[in-house]
């Protein structure tokens, strides 16, 4: 008769025991709470937490892994940070179940609730929880039912109804003049007491200098530059520095946008503008710009620092530069067309790590016929940064390494099912895996020795003192066991994830090589930066970076050579 190997014995081990592993372990919760600022929201976030914490207390299957809160945020739309750090969390595998109060802590807007209750949390295998709803996305009659539909239309329509009278408001005291000032404008001070504008003596005088040189005929971008060359701060910076309250622009360089936005500001003739935009929140639009026509103007409402003829004659200029420039583009349209920005704001500089910006060369005799694009820090030959790189070597160079990483992952369909049935003696799966049934057999036999201790007090064979001692030492091993165990079975969890996680991204793969798609679909799914160093390094960024590197991890790859794929390369 021959002797069963122990390699077999342990490989059909790990299979037995993968069920039990995985039911083993507590579901990761993350408890979504938010509070928008308007008056008509009573929930508090404590009270939104307590009761979270409180359900999963009364349910030992879940473990609270974060919380994510959303204060000051309306429930509208989804863009909220600590919601798009939820769905990174998902995504990254570290939650699988959402809980919240109710559907309208998560959300108000009917369309994108669906959205994400009915389509991105079953494809990424989440659970959703709803307390005061009694909604459970694992059981098939709440998924099924019409408690889902019924409760993000109710919220959606209560949503609109606090936006009407919000914005109403807004509009009346927008016509009436008595709108408070949020924040000052270049060139003036803010008397929040009395909510009026004072006129700055220092930031004026850019002011009315930026007149004067457009009026004598500069360009915006010259006088921009000259800005620059005087060492003027740009008005965020300055706004920040006189009133210590952070900006949300980073720039700290004039540039036309800027001279532009003084250009235009009625505000520098003394009157108070109001309804420039206008908030649509139900329709997820924050600001919506109005036409001039459409705004609330009240004249003379403070000091003025550019008499009406000048700023009359400064805008008459500007609208016919601007004229003039749509007129040019709209005639360049159908040759640009064919030059599309292949890697829109995907290429980095390797040496001042800013975004290089995108540029066509004109090389033929037509006045509009774009021949040859390229990205570069900065136009200028004199600029501090002036890397440049071209559009056709670049794209080259990227779609070769694309074309690695699909080899490498149609090449690892073996792999994967060896990863998965244990039969990888490289994975670090599957030494994880033996490593939990011999902490199991550790766990079972200290309980034995537990119990055989009590056996040896009962029949004399030890005394209590003897018995105290070793059963507290035996306690204790079984404690740590238990821990390592807990920790063992989270790294196979992950394992598991990443495994699956490949799988889906060769699914995708498929999918747009059976579609025909063409390059630029490749690179836009592909493709999360292109960082290019004036040494002529190209290092090459692909959203599916992790999930490459976490599978070469599983497979017990060494070398980067094995999967073919470089991320720098040598030019």
């Amino acid at each position: 008769m021959a002797r069963k190997s122990r390699k077999n014995t342990e490989q059909r081990e790990i299979k037995e025991r993968i069920p039990v592993i995985l039911t083993e372990r507590k579901v990761k919760v993350g408890g979504y709470v938010r509070l928008s600022s308007d008056q008509y929201e009573t929930d508090s976030i404590d009270t939104q937490i307590l009761m979270i914490r409180q359900y999963v207390k009364d349910h030992p299957e879940f473990e609270i892994a974060d919380i994510y809160s959303d204060e000051g945020y309306s429930g509208t739309n989804f863009v909220r940070p600590d919601f798009a750090r939820l769905i990174g969390d998902i995504r990254a595998g570290k939650i699988e179940c959402v809980i919240v109060k109710d559907f309208s802590r998560f959300g108000r807007n009917y369309i994108e609730a669906g959205y994400y209750l009915e389509n991105v949390f079953p494809h990424l295998g989440v659970r959703f929880i709803s307390i005061n709803d009694r909604f459970d996305s694992s059981r098939e009659e709440d998924r099924n039912g019409l408690t889902l539909p019924i409760k993000n239309l109710i919220n959606s329509m209560y949503a609109m109804d606090v936006s009407k009278k919000i914005v109403k408001g807004v509009e009346l005291r927008n016509q009436m003049g008595t709108t408070k000032y949020r924040t000052t404008t270049y060139g003036y001070l803010l008397d929040r007491t009395n909510n009026k504008l004072t006129v700055d003596p220092i930031a004026s005088r850019v002011v009315k200098l930026v007149f004067r040189w457009y009026l004598m005929g500069y360009s915006t971008g010259q006088i921009a530059e000259k800005l620059n060359a005087a060492e003027v701060m740009v008005p965020n910076v300055y706004k920040e520095l006189v009133s210590n309250r952070k900006q949300c622009s980073k720039t700290r360089l004039w540039n036309h946008a800027a001279v532009c936005f003084i250009l235009k500001n009625q505000t520098y003739t003394g009157d108070k503008v109001n309804g420039k935009q206008r908030t649509r929140l139900v329709e997820n639009i924050n600001h919506e710009v109005v036409c001039p026509e459409e705004w609330a103007v009240h004249p003379n409402d403070h000091e003025a620092i550019i008499d009406r003829e000048q700023f009359n004659a400064a805008r008459e200029k500007l609208m016919d530069y601007t004229k003039t420039f749509r007129s040019n583009r709209m005639k360049s349209a159908p040759l640009g067309a064919a030059f599309k920005n292949v890697f829109s704001k995907r290429v980095i500089c390797g040496d001042c790590g800013k975004v290089m910006s995108y540029y066509r060369k004109n090389k033929g005799s037509n006045q509009y016929g774009f021949q040859e694009a390229y990205y570069t820090c900065s136009p200028y030959k004199d600029a501090p940064c002036r890397n440049v790189v071209y559009e056709d070597y670049l794209k080259t160079v990227v779609l070769d390494q694309i074309k690695n990483l699909i080899r490498y992952i149609a090449g690892q369909k073996e792999t994967m099912e060896r990863l998965r049935e244990g039969r990888n003696e490289k994975s670090v799966l599957l030494s994880n895996e033996k490593k939990l049934i011999h902490l199991k057999k550790k766990e079972a036999d200290t309980d034995s020795l537990i119990l055989n201790l009590y056996k040896d007090l009962a029949d004399g064979i030890i005394d209590e003192a003897e018995y105290k001692l070793l059963n507290g030492k035996y306690l204790r091993d079984k404690e740590l066991i238990g821990e390592e165990i807990k920790r063992v079975n989270e790294v196979i969890f992950k394992m598991r994830r990443w495994i699956d996680a490949f799988e889906h991204l060769g699914e995708k793969v498929n999918e747009l090589l059976k579609d025909g798609s063409d390059s630029q679909a490749l690179i836009d799914e592909l493709i999360d930066s292109v960082r290019v160093s004036s040494k002529g390094e190209i290092e090459i960024t692909f959203k599916c970076q992790d999930i490459i590197e976490r599978f070469r991890e599983l497979a017990g790859e060494e070398d980067e050579e094995d999967s073919g794929v470089s991320q720098t390369i040598a030019v």
